[in-house]
C-alpha cells in the first residue's frame, strides 16, 4: 500500500500544479476537502481533485496546518485520509502536525505514513520503525531519506531476532529494486558483517545483509572474508550465489575466472544466473568475450544464447561487435532481438549497416523496432553520455525492452466481434479461428485407446500406431508414441512446454509447442521425423513470436500461425514473416 503513496508522492514533487482555479482561501480549500472526503465510501481512494487541494493548501502556507490537523481526528474516515493526503504536499513543513499525524498511523490512516515520512523529523522515527515492523511496504526507502538515523533503524530490524521473515523479505525486495540500499554510514558495515557471520541467524536476514553489502560495494572490502567464507562453506545455494554476487560487486579478482568455469560445468550449474550475473559485471566482464562468444555460437538452449547475448552488449566491448553481428542470423528472433539491443549499448559503427538492414527487412516488428533504437544509440554515442551502467539501469532498461517487444497496433490482427484472427497474403485475406488446427480424418480409426482421448491432447496416424500430444497447460506437456500393439513410448517430456498439436506439410510433419502462463508468451515450431529404427525424434525448426493459437495450411504449402503476438507465413525450411493486419 505505501509503496503506491511513494509513486504518486514522487510524481507529487515535481511541479506543481496551479491551485488557484480550485479554491482561493483556506477555509474554501478545507470546506472543500470534507465535502469530498464526506461524500467517498469506505472503499473510495484519493482522487485528481484531492491532489489540486493538497497542493492548493500547502501554496497558502503555514495558515493551513492547523484546520488540516484537526481533520486527522474527524469522524468519517475518508475525511481522515484526505486531510492527511494534503498534509504530505506540506514536506518538512509540516512538522507541527506530527503528533497528531503519529495519533493518526495508529488509527490506520493509511496516507498518514506518507506524510509523516516527508517530514524528515527525527521525532518521527520510532512510528515509521513500528509500521516496518509491521510488514508495511515502502517505509524502507522513505527511512532511507532521514539519513544515518534513518539507516540505524533499518539495520535494528535486520539485527532483531524477532524480526518476520514477512520484514526480511520487503528488507529483500526493497535492497533489490530499482533504489538500491539505502546511504552508508560508518557503523553500517560492521553490523552488517556480524549479521551475515551469525549462522543461526535466518539464511533470509544474512542474504538481506549480503545484498546490502553488494549495493554498497568495495566501500564494503571489510566484508570480504565473511563473503568467500559463506561462498565456499555455506550450504545454502541462494547464500553462496548472493556472495559471489557481492564479491563481485567489491572487485574480487577472481570472480569472472570463476563464473567462466562455472559456465563450463555441466551439473549443478544454474548457467542463467551466472550469464545474468556476467552482464551485471558491465565491463568488468570483459576476460569473459571469448567464452560468452563461444556459447552464443554453439549453445543448444536459446535462452543461454540470448542471455550470452545480453552480457556480451554490457560489456561494451569492440571485441564482441563479431560474434553479436553472427548472431542477427540466429533461428531465435529473441536472441536477434539480443543482439541487435546489444549491439547498441557496445555503441560500434561497425554494425550499422547490419542493424539498417534488419531494420528495413526483419520480419518481426519488435525487432525492426529494437534496431532504430541501436542505430539511434550508436549515432548518438559521441555526443552524449554513455547509457547508465547495469546495476544502476537494469530495471529500467529491462522494462523499456520488455514493453518494446509487445506486438504494435498493426500487429494485432483479432477481430473481437467475429474472433477470428484476420491477416492480408499477398492480394488475399486470410482469417483463422481459434479452432483452425488440421487434423486427419482418420486418426481414431482402430484407435485402443478411448480413454485418452480428451480436449487436452491431440493424435496424428503414423505407420505403426499413433502420435499422441498432450497439453498439460503451465505444467507443460509431452508427446508419445502410442504402438498398435499397446506399447507407449515416451519423445518428449517437459515441463517448459506445452504440447499443442501436428500440421502436415507435403513430405514433412510438424508439431507446434508454447507456453502461455503468467505473462509468458513463448512458441515453436519442430518438425517430426521416424528415424530407420521406427522411433520418432522431435526437432526444433523455429522459434514463433508467441504461443501459438491456431494454424491453417495454405495453398502455396505453407503454414499460417496465429500466436500471441501476430500471425506469420512459416515455411517448411523454418522462416518466418510477419503478415500484416487490415
Amino acid at each position: 500500500m505505501l509503496l503506491v503513496f511513494l509513486l504518486l508522492g514522487a510524481a507529487a514533487s515535481g511541479e506543481p500544479t496551479p491551485g488557484g482555479g480550485v479554491c482561493a482561501t483556506v477555509e474554501a480549500c478545507v470546506a472543500r476537502l470534507v465535502e469530498l472526503g464526506s461524500a467517498r465510501g469506505p472503499r473510495d481512494g484519493i482522487t485528481n481533485e484531492d491532489e489540486a487541494l493538497g497542493r492548493a493548501l500547502a501554496k497558502l502556507g503555514p495558515d493551513a496546518l492547523p484546520p488540516l490537523t484537526a481533520l486527522l481526528d474527524h469522524r468519517h474516515p475518508q475525511v481522515r485520509e484526505s486531510a492527511a493526503y494534503a498534509l504530505g504536499f506540506f514536506g518538512e513543513a509540516a512538522k507541527p502536525a506530527i503528533p497528531a499525524l503519529t495519533r493518526a498511523v495508529k488509527k490506520k490512516v493509511s496516507w498518514a505514513v506518507w506524510a509523516l515520512g516527508l517530514t524528515k523529523d527525527a521525532s518521527a522515527l520510532p512510528t515509521l520503525k513500528q509500521v516496518l515492523l509491521r510488514g508495511d511496504m515502502g517505509v524502507v526507502s522513505m527511512l532511507g531519506d532521514f539519513g544515518e538515523a534513518g539507516v540505524a533503524v533499518l539495520v535494528e530490524a535486520l539485527e532483531d531476532r524477532k524480526t518476520s521473515t514477512k520484514v526480511l523479505r520487503i528488507l529483500l525486495d526493497e535492497f533489490d529494486s530499482r533504489t538500491g540500499a539505502p546511504p552508508v554510514t560508518a557503523p553500517v558495515v560492521p553490523r552488517l558483517v556480524a549479521v551475515l557471520a551469525d549462522a543461526q541467524r535466518p539464511p533470509l536476514a544474512r542474504r538481506v545483509a549480503i545484498l546490502w553489502l553488494e549495493n554498497i560495494g568495495p566501500a564494503a572490502s571489510e566484508a570480504i572474508p565473511e563473503l568467500r567464507k559463506v561462498r565456499e562453506t555455506s550450504g545454502d545455494e541462494p547464500l553462496r550465489d548472493a556472495a559471489s554476487h557481492a564479491l563481485a560487486a567489491m572487485g574480487e579478482g577472481d570472480v569472472v575466472a570463476n563464473l567462466i568455469r562455472a559456465l563450463d560445468k555441466r551439473d549443478g550449474v544454474d548457467r542463467r544466473s551466472v550469464l545474468a550475473f556476467l552482464g551485471r559485471l558491465g565491463p568488468a566482464a570483459t576476460p569473459a568475450i571469448p567464452r560468452l562468444s563461444e556459447m552464443l555460437r554453439t549453445a543448444e538452449d536459446w535462452e543461454d544464447r540470448e542471455r550470452a547475448a545480453d552480457a556480451l552488449g554490457w560489456t561494451r566491448s569492440p571485441e564482441a561487435v563479431p560474434v553479436l553481428l553472427e548472431a542477427l542470423g540466429d533461428l531465435s528472433w529473441r536472441v536477434q532481438y539480443e543482439a541487435v539491443t546489444a549491439l547498441g549499448r557496445v555503441g560500434s559503427g561497425e554494425a550499422l549497416p547490419m542493424l539498417a538492414a534488419v531494420r528495413q527487412e526483419h520480419w518481426f516488428g519488435p525487432v525492426r523496432r529494437a534496431a532504430a533504437r541501436a542505430i539511434e544509440a550508436i549515432e548518438l554515442a559521441g555526443r552524449a553520455p554513455r547509457p547508465m551502467h547495469y546495476s544502476q539501469g537494469v530495471f529500467k532498461a529491462r522494462w523499456a525492452e520488455w514493453d518494446a517487444r509487445r506486438a504494435s497496433p498493426e500487429e494485432q490482427c483479432w477481430d473481437e466481434e467475429a474472433r477470428q484472427w484476420r491477416v492480408r497474403k499477398g492480394e488475399r485475406w486470410l482469417t483463422l479461428k481459434p479452432v483452425d488446427r488440421p487434423r486427419q480424418l482418420d486418426t481414431f480409426q482402430n484407435f485402443p485407446f478411448p480413454e485418452l482421448r480428451s480436449a487436452q491432447t491431440s493424435f496424428h496416424r503414423v505407420e505403426g500406431g499413433w502420435l499422441m500430444g498432450v497439453d498439460k497447460g503451465e505444467f507443460g506437456g509431452g508427446l508419445w508414441l502410442l504402438g498398435e500393439d499397446g506399447s507407449r513410448t515416451p519423445i518428449l517430456e517437459t515441463e517448459e512446454e506445452s504440447f499443442l498439436g501436428f500440421a502436415e506439410l507435403p513430405g514433412r510433419l510438424l508439431a507446434f509447442t508454447g507456453m502461455s502462463h503468467m505473462g509468458l508468451n513463448e512458441g515453436f515450431a519442430h518438425t517430426l521425423t521416424r528415424e530407420g529404427d521406427g522411433t520418432w525424434t522431435l526437432h526444433r525448426l523455429a522459434q514463433l513470436p508467441g504461443f501459438p493459437k491456431a494454424w491453417r495450411i495454405d495453398a502455396d504449402i505453407t503454414l499460417v500461425v496465429a500466436t500471441g503476438s501476430g500471425v506469420v507465413e512459416l515455411a517448411y525450411t523454418g522462416v518466418q514473416r510477419m503478415l500484416p493486419c487490415p
